[in-house]
């Protein structure tokens, strides 16, 4: 994993990422999930109207959405599976450390349909999430 998307050297995807980071295992709530963030990230950005929230996300996508000319029906297709009962890899989350600032690192898709099926989670989901105080620091925050 160092080496993926640039981690291991803070370029690409992690250019400007924390050094700092602490890594650790949560369980989050449907709740506290719908105020996670998609990344500063142009196609998440506008899929949201602009909020970078998932759950703004629901309405655009049931409409048809589709951001920079690509369609946004995947996310339809992957909450029928969380519907139906579908597991998929943890989310991996980053924050500054004060708790309500929590953005998706890797998982947007997956976030997306589990906020278009929220209603359907279980109680809890297992997350991995980095924090540091510096990760206001990084462009994609």
């Amino acid at each position: 994993m160092t080496h993926h998307r640039g981690y291991s050297t803070r370029t690409e995807l992690f250019d400007g990422f924390p050094d700092d980071v602490c890594w650790q295992w949560m369980a989050i709530t449907p709740a506290e999930l719908a105020g996670v963030r998609y990344i500063d990230y142009d196609y998440w950005v506008e899929l949201s109207g602009g909020s970078r929230l998932p759950v703004d996300a629901g309405p655009r996508i049931r409409a048809g959405v589709a951001p920079f000319g690509v369609p946004s029906d995947w996310a339809l297709g992957m909450a029928q599976e969380v519907a139906r009962g579908a597991r998929f890899p943890p989310l991996i989350l980053v924050t500054t450390g004060h708790g309500e600032d929590l953005v998706v690192l890797e998982g947007h898709a997956r976030l997306t349909a589990f906020m278009l099926a929220r209603d359907l989670l279980p109680a809890e989901l297992e997350v991995l999430v980095g924090s540091s105080p510096m990760m206001t620091r990084w462009g994609l925050w």
